[in-house]
């Protein structure tokens, strides 16, 4: 019989809570009191808590940076969105973005609202009462006097 790593097994051990010492000694063919000895000495389940617990808490740093993706990737399609929107509403004849031509200002105004309401939920604005509402019609407005439509 060839000789057992026992720090393969304890990492086994460590990483998965669905293996006993019952499971290991079946796997490795050996005792279950000479599995349950090897652990008690090196502490594998003081091991197997801290590891779990060390997964844990990085879990919100693993969500949070995933949700960070997520809103950068919305907040890109919102701002595509209100490009190409305001630039069909002020009749900007090199709208070339991604090919998308909305074919009348209804559609160009839909664009923007809808790429600042994706923008505002990736950020959480939409979520706080206090956050300054967008008047589209006034950023329109402020737009067409800017360049002088």
């Amino acid at each position: 019989m060839s000789k057992i790593n026992w720090l393969q097994v304890q990492n086994e051990y460590v990483t998965d809570e669905s293996i006993s010492h019952e499971d290991i000694a079946k796997k490795y063919r050996v005792s279950r009191s000479q599995v349950t000895r090897v652990a008690s000495k090196n502490n594998w389940l003081e091991l197997r808590q801290k590891s779990k617990q060390s997964a844990t808490d990085k879990l919100p740093e693993k969500v949070g940076e995933e949700l960070s993706k997520v809103n950068a990737r919305h907040i890109q399609t919102a701002r595509i969105l209100q490009t190409i929107g305001m630039r069909t509403i002020l009749g900007d004849t090199n709208n070339n973005i991604a090919q998308l031509h909305p074919t009348s200002f209804d559609h160009a105004r839909k664009a923007v609202e809808t790429g600042v309401t994706i923008e505002r939920k990736a950020t959480g604005l939409d979520k706080s009462e206090q956050a300054p509402k967008v008047n589209i019609l006034n950023l329109i407005a402020g737009e067409r006097e800017k360049y002088g439509f």
